[in-house]
């Protein structure tokens, strides 16, 4: 909906000095393990990267918020054409390390604000850092984002993942999040609800960015590979592909990658129908699946991933999606006759089955599946019938 974040750039320079600040003595253990975007950053970058990292996005460090950074021998940012050039330079590394960290670890939700103070000494025509120091900024006390912080990882935690495959667990996570978590009405004065924050917390409001991020964050719990992906679902217009005659409207959703090795597209926020209830339109999708409940585009033409979160120039770039959604075996398949896949079955499944017999619905790959209920491989009256008289007690499957 919103873009993920409005940077301000703080700069403060410091020339010709030979100052190496120490690296943070104080580092929290890192409890979640998830690196996409952290292994396509240069080595300089990783080093930001980790050091934010390591410090539990600036909680945990000699001053809270502040993060001190070496550069080794080797690895020094280095401009060969003025102090500007490697101030930029300097700008585009921060931007890079953190638009991955967060994207890595959307449980540092705080992350955007920040400002930087750098030693750099010149060397003939060349200007060199070999440290720098980083601010960054929490909208609440340190100590308050401490807490909000363990708040986040409780509550993740908390929540029951069932399921002993990938496809299960995906299942599990979509529909428990859809349950729990409400669009918010009001959109005038968002908070937490961009964030992880809004969306585990009470009162479990959150618009995409929270959708998204709690979705990523319950996956690499998991064991997951998962990643939020910020675009447009409505691309800017432009004429002569130069002038932009129309807005973009903001989106953000994730990529799954499942245990045939091929990533798949899933829009928590739009798969949340609120009292119509879940739908699975968005649910495991390939580039060009057609969300047949919401028009006639494919997947990849409502998701426009641009991987821009700051207003610059460097964006993420994500996995390729599999062209076509992806099928469930049976061991991975829900209960049959679970049409709808609410945990029950019940008249509003046979419904279903009957709706699609007769041309009026178009079930989603899954819910073809648990509508074979005597698995002829078709989907038919009689599936339906079976399911009224397991209702009724009358026979099981």
């Amino acid at each position: 909906m919103l873009k993920k974040i409005f940077a301000y750039i703080l700069v403060f320079t410091l020339l010709f000095a030979s100052l190496v600040f120490p690296v943070n003595a104080n580092e929290s253990e890192i409890k979640i393990k998830s690196d996409y975007f952290y292994k396509k950053l240069t080595s300089t970058e990783q080093i930001v990267y980790d050091a934010v990292l390591s410090s539990t996005g600036g909680i945990y460090c000699k001053v809270p918020g502040t993060v001190e950074i070496e550069f080794p021998r080797g690895e020094e940012l280095v401009s060969f054409t003025t102090k500007d050039a490697l101030q930029e330079m300097l700008h585009e590394t921060v931007i890079a390390a953190l638009t991955s960290l967060i994207s890595d670890h959307p449980e540092l939700y705080w992350l955007g604000n920040y400002g930087f103070n750098y030693v750099a000494r010149k060397n003939g025509i060349t200007y060199q850092i070999s440290s720098f120091s980083l601010f960054l900024f929490s909208d609440v006390s340190w100590e308050q984002t401490e807490k909000n912080y363990y708040k986040v990882l409780d509550a993740a935690t908390n929540i029951t993942v069932k399921g002993n495959t990938t496809y299960e667990k995906v299942k599990s996570i979509h529909d428990s999040l859809c349950k729990m978590i409400s669009y918010p009405s009001d959109l005038s004065n968002l908070t937490t609800e961009t964030t992880v924050y809004g969306a585990l917390l009470p009162p479990y409001s959150a618009v995409c960015e929270g959708y998204a991020e709690a979705f990523k964050l319950l996956c690499s719990l998991n064991g997951i590979e998962c990643v939020t992906v910020f675009g447009e679902s409505a691309p800017a217009k432009y004429i002569l592909g130069i002038i932009q005659i129309g807005k973009p409207s903001y989106h953000e959703w994730n990529y799954v990658k499942m245990d045939d090795g091929k990533w798949y597209g899933l829009d928590l926020t739009w798969d949340d129908q609120g009292s119509a209830g879940i739908f699975y339109d968005f649910f495991l999708s390939g580039s060009q699946t057609v969300a047949e409940s919401f028009g006639e585009k494919s997947f990849i033409e409502s998701h426009n991933p641009t991987g821009k979160l700051y207003d610059n120039k460097f964006s993420l770039s994500y996995p390729t999606l599999n062209k076509t959604a992806y099928i469930p075996n049976i061991q991975e398949s829900a209960v049959h006759g679970d049409v709808n896949s609410d945990g029950k079955i019940s008249v509003v499944d046979a419904k279903l089955i009957l709706q699609s017999v007769a041309g009026l619905k178009t079930l989603n790959s899954a819910q073809k599946s648990n509508a074979d209920v005597n698995g002829d491989s078709k989907i038919s009256v009689t599936d339906a019938k079976w399911v009224l008289q397991a209702i009724a007690g009358i026979k099981t499957f």
